[in-house]
């Protein structure tokens, strides 16, 4: 299990508002499945709607990340970890595989020396 969270001054439609104070966290198993989620703000209700119902049918939080959203909501929040996790996913794939191919380098580097 593992968090991605947000801080509200980070969410556009909190800034126009002059609201920031808040934050939204999501709670993630080892699959990225959404397990619960908190959201702190004056609209918070209506935030967790998306995420109330990632939880329901065991969705991944990157679901959220691919559905285009009003812009600036107040439910950027979610939105926003959700492009977070994706992105962290990325870089995590892009890492992996680079290493995947400097490890592959080295073993070719050394049987052409060996």
């Amino acid at each position: 299990m593992h968090t991605r969270g947000l801080e509200h001054p980070r969410v556009d439609r909190a800034v126009i508002e002059g609201d920031t104070g808040g934050f939204t966290q999501v709670v993630l198993d080892a699959t990225t499945r959404v397990r619960g989620a908190t959201i702190v703000a004056p609209r918070a209700g209506e935030m967790l709607a998306e995420l109330t119902a990632l939880v329901a049918r065991g969705g991944r939080l990157r679901e959220l990340a691919s559905v285009t959203h009003p812009y600036p909501p107040w439910g950027a929040g979610p939105w926003n970890a959700a492009l977070a996790e994706v992105q962290a996913g990325l870089a995590r794939r892009a890492m992996a595989r680079a290493l995947r191919l400097g490890v592959a380098a080295r073993r070719h580097t050394a049987r052409c020396l060996g």
